[in-house]
C-alpha cells in the first residue's frame, strides 16, 4: 500500500449494519495515510468477531482525519484489558498473533499440534470457511444479510477485492443480473445484485431467474443444509463472476473500449467463472452439484461461451488447461489486453479460423 501512498490513503470501514459496536462505528470513515501510526495499532480487526476492514481511497476524494482524534477513537474501541491485545498490525509486525496472545502460552505438545495443523493448511492451500448462520446470528436469511455475508467474505478473502468491498446494493433493475462498480481500474468495489425477474431460455424451456432472490435462497439453502437448485447455483456463479471483476486489474483507460474488446473479456471472465465457481460456493459451506449444467446452460454471455467452448472442442484444447492459461491475463493484465492474450493462446494451440467449426460458420459471434 505504501507504493501508492502519494495517491491513496487508507479508510476504516465497518460492516455498516445494526450489529456494529458503537466504539467501532465511531471509527467508521477514519481516513489517514497508510504510514500514519494509527494503522500500526488499530488496523482491523479491533475485537473478537470484528468485521471491520480498511480500504484504499483517493486522497483527493476524502479528507484526512485529525490523527489525534483518530487515535482517541482507537484507544476507546480497544480500552479494556482484553481488547488491548488487538493493538497491533500483523503485516507491519510480521507476526500472526500479538506478543501477549494466549496462544503463546501453549504447552510444547500443544504448540507442536498447532504447527502441524497450520502446516497442513499451507500445504493444501486451505482457506477459511464462512459460517453464515453464526455470522447472522440465526437461521433466517434476509436481503440485508447478503451485504453482511459478502462483506465478511471480503474480510476473509481480501485478495479477491482490489481496493476492498465498499458496498453491496440490492437494486430493482433489468440492465444485468449483477454489476461491479470497479469496472474501470480504480480502488474500491460496489457490488450490485439486481432484484428483477428475468425470463430466460434454458434449452427448450423458458425459465424465470431473479438474481437477488436466487442468491438469497442459495445462502438460505446452505444454512439449512439443503442442495442448491440450478438457479441458486448459477446465481452463486454469477456472484463469483462479479468477484472476479473485483479481483482483476480492470480497464486502465478512463473510457469504454470497442464493444468487441468488452465481449472478449467478458467471455473469458464467464468461462473462467463457470469452471471455478464451485470453490467459491465451498467457502460459504455449500457444494456445487450442477457443475456440468452450469457450464453448458449458464445464462450469462451464453452465446459467446458456447462459441468459445466449441472452438476448444473442435481443436481438442483442454478446458481446464485453458482456464489456467487465461487466468493470469484476466486478473493481472488490463482488460483491453485480455482479448489479444486469448487470441494469441488460441493461435499457439493451432486455431487458424475460430469462426468456423467442422467447416460450417459458427452460429454465434466468435471471440476472434
Amino acid at each position: 500500500m505504501e507504493r501508492n501512498a502519494d495517491r491513496y490513503d487508507l479508510q476504516y470501514r465497518t460492516a455498516a449494519d445494526d450489529k456494529v459496536r458503537e466504539q467501532h462505528r465511531a471509527m467508521n470513515g477514519i481516513t489517514l495515510p497508510s504510514t500514519d501510526p494509527f494503522w500500526k495499532s488499530y488496523y482491523p480487526p479491533n475485537g473478537w468477531n470484528c468485521r471491520c476492514t480498511a480500504v484504499q481511497v483517493l486522497k483527493d476524494k476524502y479528507l484526512a482525519w485529525d490523527p489525534v482524534v483518530a487515535m482517541q477513537a482507537g484507544d476507546k474501541a480497544t480500552g479494556s484489558p482484553k481488547q488491548r491485545i488487538f493493538r497491533f498490525n500483523p503485516g507491519i509486525d510480521k507476526q500472526l498473533f500479538p506478543p501477549k496472545h494466549p496462544y503463546y502460552k501453549l504447552s510444547k505438545q500443544e504448540a507442536e499440534k498447532v504447527k502441524e495443523v497450520v502446516g497442513k493448511m499451507v500445504q493444501t492451500d486451505e482457506r477459511p470457511m464462512l459460517n453464515i448462520a453464526e455470522l447472522i446470528s440465526g437461521k433466517r436469511i434476509t436481503y440485508d444479510n447478503i451485504g453482511t455475508i459478502m462483506s465478511e467474505h471480503a474480510r476473509l478473502f481480501p485478495d479477491d477485492y482490489n481496493g476492498g468491498l465498499l458496498e453491496v446494493v440490492i437494486k430493482h433493475s433489468n440492465s444485468a443480473f449483477m454489476s461491479n462498480g470497479r469496472y474501470i481500474n480504480r480502488p474500491g468495489n460496489v457490488l450490485t445484485v439486481h432484484n428483477y425477474k428475468f425470463r430466460l431460455l434454458r434449452g427448450q424451456s423458458v425459465e424465470q431467474f431473479n438474481p437477488a432472490r436466487e442468491v438469497h435462497d442459495a445462502f438460505q439453502a446452505i444454512v439449512n443444509g439443503q442442495t442448491l437448485t440450478f438457479n441458486q447455483e448459477y446465481a452463486m456463479e454469477s456472484l463469483w463472476h462479479e468477484t472476479l471483476h473485483a479481483k482483476a486489474k480492470g480497464l486502465v483507460k478512463n473510457m469504454m473500449p470497442a464493444e468487441i474488446t468488452i465481449i472478449q473479456m467478458e467471455t473469458v471472465n464467464q468461462f473462467v467463472a463457470r469452471h471455478t465457481y464451485p470453490q467459491f460456493i465451498e467457502r460459504f459451506g455449500g457444494k456445487a452439484t450442477h457443475r456440468e449444467s452450469v457450464l453448458k446452460e449458464g445464462y450469462g454471455y451464453a452465446r459467446y461461451v458456447t462459441n468459445f467452448r466449441a472452438i476448444l472442442d473442435h481443436y481438442h484444447i483442454d478446458e481446464a488447461e485453458t482456464v489456467e492459461a487465461l487466468k493470469p491475463a484476466l486478473l493481472n493484465e488490463p482488460y483491453e489486453m485480455v482479448g489479444n492474450a486469448t487470441i494469441e493462446y488460441l493461435k499457439q494451440k493451432g486455431v487458424k479460423d475460430a469462426k468456423k467449426t467442422n467447416g460450417k460458420p459458427m452460429e454465434y459471434p466468435s471471440i476472434v
